[in-house]
């Protein structure tokens, strides 16, 4: 089994969903935004100063939300790079045009093992930007819920196969995923466009991280939270 570390950090201070994205500038200000600080920011900045564009890899450094509080999320060779925050004498952050003053109310490290498990596990899955440009159309052109579940499900195992991938674990065995309740559908302001986002609980026989998957995973995006259910028996295979 792979093992995955995780290092958070839950801030005591609430913030807006929509200032998500100023949180993270603010952090990527503090630290630098530098060629040996991109984890933080994905960018490509190149040694001559110009831009390369963007990594585009399953983000190491996550930027969440819990219970409205901002979330920093640090998972396995990023640990190390939470020092260049912590090191810097003011915490303090410029969102937008308000200040925001960062004071911690928690602290966790976390050592966890995906793999697959003999029963499903339960799990809600928030605002998940599941569809891409071409999936949005067959979305769209399709009739039927049940048409428009089991290409959700489709999506699904394959964002949990990126994410794993990502986290350097690649799966030996066919799993199972099944969405069970799709509790909301909204259009989701995302950078300079709109998405259609999806909270859902799904139940899967893989034991999966609390962290991000998806679309947008990096601000928090697509964020699995294990649900407190009884495990049920998984005897279907599905092909992925």
């Amino acid at each position: 089994m792979q093992e995955i570390r995780i290092f958070s950090v839950l801030f005591k201070e609430p913030i807006a969903r929509a200032e998500m994205e100023y949180f993270r500038a603010a952090i990527v200000a503090k630290v630098g935004d530098r060629q040996d600080r991109h984890l933080f920011h994905n960018h490509n900045n190149l040694p001559d100063g110009t831009d390369g564009g963007y990594h585009y890899r399953y983000p190491l450094v996550q930027y969440q939300m819990e219970r409205g509080k901002p979330k920093l999320v640090f998972i396995n060779e990023a640990i190390n790079e939470a020092k260049f925050f912590f090191a810097n004498e003011s915490w303090d952050l410029q969102l937008g045009n308000r200040c925001y003053t960062s004071e911690i109310a928690e602290l966790k490290t976390q050592q966890f093992h995906m793999d697959k498990t003999e029963h499903f596990q339960h799990y809600r899955l928030n605002n998940w930007l599941a569809l891409n440009e071409a999936n949005h159309q067959k979305y769209q052109r399709m009739e039927s819920f049940q048409e428009r579940l089991l290409l959700l499900e489709n999506i699904l195992v394959s964002h949990i196969l990126a994410m794993a991938k990502g986290l350097g674990y690649y799966f030996t065995q066919r799993f199972e995923a099944r969405i069970t309740d799709v509790l909301q559908q909204r259009v989701q302001p995302f950078h300079e466009t709109e998405m259609n986002s999806f909270t859902i609980e799904f139940k899967a026989n893989v034991k999966l991280p609390n962290l991000s998957m998806g679309k947008g995973s990096s601000l928090g995006f697509g964020t699995i939270r294990q649900l407190k259910k009884q495990p049920d028996t998984a005897t279907q295979p599905i092909e992925h």
